[in-house]
C-alpha cells in the first residue's frame, strides 16, 4: 500500500468527451487557459460540491489532487490542484505548470520545505516531497503521458527550465 492506494487516487476511464478536452488543453492556447483559469475555477466548485467534484474531473477525466506546501518565501500555506502520476501505489508529482515559462510555485515551495499535505476527496496524507532519481524520472514521465498525453506536448514546449518530478512518500510517523 501506497499514497495513492490508501487515498483511493486513480485514474479513470475516459470517455470521448474527455478525451477532445484533453486534446483542447494540450495546446499551447488550450495550456495557458487552464493555467490561468483551472485552479481558481476549481476552488469555487469544490468549495460549491463539498469536494465531491472539479472542473478537471468533469471536463478532462483527470481527477487533481490538492497539495499543501509551505511557501518558501512566505512560510505561509500553500494549496495547489495538481495532477498526481500513481507510480508503484504512491505517488508522483511534475512541475509542468501547464506547459507555462515559469516554474510552478509549489516545486520552490516542496524544494524548500519538503513536508506537504496531499488531499484526495476528503481523505488527508502527510508526505515528503523528494526530487526524482533519472531511472524515476522516466519511469515518471513514461506513465504520466499514458495517463494524460498533455504532459508530452507540455514537455515539448518547456525547453528554457528543467521540469522537475518528485516523488512523495508517506512521513516517517505516518508508517
Amino acid at each position: 500500500m501506497g499514497i495513492a492506494d490508501d487515498l483511493g487516487y486513480e485514474y479513470p476511464d475516459r470517455n470521448w468527451f474527455h478525451r477532445v478536452v484533453v486534446a483542447l488543453t494540450s495546446t499551447t492556447v488550450g495550456a495557458w487557459l487552464g493555467y490561468h483559469l483551472i485552479p481558481p475555477v476549481d476552488r469555487v466548485v469544490i468549495n460549491v460540491t463539498k469536494g465531491k467534484g472539479t472542473i478537471t474531473r468533469w471536463f478532462a477525466g483527470v481527477p487533481p489532487i490538492w497539495v499543501s506546501t509551505v511557501g518558501a518565501k512566505t512560510g505561509k500555506k500553500r494549496n495547489s490542484p495538481l495532477f498526481g502520476i500513481p507510480i508503484d501505489g504512491n505517488l508522483a508529482l511534475i512541475g509542468t505548470g501547464f506547459g507555462q515559462a515559469p516554474t510552478p510555485a509549489w516545486v520552490y515551495n516542496l524544494e524548500a520545505i519538503p513536508d506537504a499535505i496531499v488531499e484526495y476527496e476528503g481523505v488527508s496524507i502527510a508526505v515528503r516531497g523528494r526530487a526524482a532519481t533519472k531511472d524515476e524520472n522516466s519511469e515518471v514521465w513514461e506513465t504520466a503521458a499514458a495517463i494524460y498525453p498533455g504532459f508530452v506536448k507540455y514537455r515539448e514546449r518547456v525547453t528554457h527550465r528543467p521540469i522537475r518530478v518528485f516523488l512523495l512518500e508517506p512521513l516517517p510517523s505516518m508508517k
